[in-house]
């Protein structure tokens, strides 16, 4: 019976006009266009690891939007989404390594958007234009990474902790 209750406003449209606050929820897709460059450490020693690189895997999440509307073609929208664990993978000398580490990505997004047609009309298309304030956040490197990194500069092998 709730079910039902919940169904039922999804079955007739809604006119969306200035005044309106409109909320939904989706799916997030974050594909990372990355391009990483040589590792160089520049602290305790300056030392550049030859053929070294990473890549960053895309994520899936749940994602959060409301939409107020100005005017009846304006609207103000914001997204936010389940944080994302965003993993780090080895490339070059680094590949055998695999995954190298992790990092939650908040990304809370602000857009302007236009709304084309009229509140009435049964689909209406929008253009926007927006700003999205990007931070990485519970960041973790993998052990393997570390022991990898120290070597490579010169320093001792820490032991691993039963």
């Amino acid at each position: 019976m709730a079910l039902a209750a919940l169904c039922a406003p999804l079955g007739s449209a809604y006119a969306q006009k200035a005044g309106d606050f409109v909320v939904g929820a989706g799916v997030l897709h974050y594909a990372p266009q990355d391009k990483s460059s040589t590792l160089r450490f520049t602290s305790p020693v300056e030392r550049e690891i030859p053929g070294s690189g990473s890549s960053l895997r895309s994520s899936t999440t749940l994602g959060f939007s409301g939409h107020y509307f100005i005017t009846d073609q304006v609207a103000i929208e914001g997204v936010l989404g389940v944080p994302p664990r965003l993993k780090l993978y080895g490339s070059g000398t680094l590949a055998p390594l695999g995954q190298l580490g992790s990092a939650r990505l908040y990304g809370p997004t602000v857009l302007a958007k236009y709304f084309f047609g009229e509140p009435e009309d049964k689909l209406r298309f929008s253009a926007g234009v927006g700003l999205t304030y990007a931070y990485f956040g519970n960041t973790r490197l993998n052990g393997g990474l570390q022991q990898a990194l120290g070597g490579a500069i010169g320093l001792p092998r820490m032991l691993e902790r039963p």
